[in-house]
């Protein structure tokens, strides 16, 4: 149990650290080929990318409580099943906004 319990604390470390390793790698976007700023590209990509952070905090923070709740389940079989769902939907989320992140950007850098 202890094992296991040593697991999710450093499985969850792991995933609260990784939005910031990806977030410093996103590029500014190309300046819109109308335009000699890009200023509407650029406001686009902040706000877009924003609302992917954030969405990927929430997902972290979900992952949080379900590794809590998994800790703190003990006999409680339907509260670990729950929380282990949790942490599942979690982890998918923030895949997904991972690659939302990346083709939006790419959407982004393109045009």
């Amino acid at each position: 149990m202890k094992f296991h319990q040593t697991t999710l604390l450093f499985t969850s470390l792991l995933i609260i650290t990784l939005p910031f390793s990806v977030s410093a790698q996103f590029t500014a976007a190309v300046p819109f080929a109308g335009t000699s700023s890009g200023d509407l590209i650029d406001t686009i990509t902040k706000i877009v990318n924003a609302f992917l952070s954030l969405v990927a905090m929430v997902a972290v923070i979900v992952i949080i409580f379900g590794t809590a709740s998994a800790i703190g389940a003990g006999d409680q079989e339907d509260v670990a099943a729950r929380a282990k769902n949790n942490i599942i939907y979690a982890l998918l989320g923030l895949v997904i906004v991972g690659l939302s992140a990346v083709i939006v950007n790419f959407l982004l850098a393109v045009i």
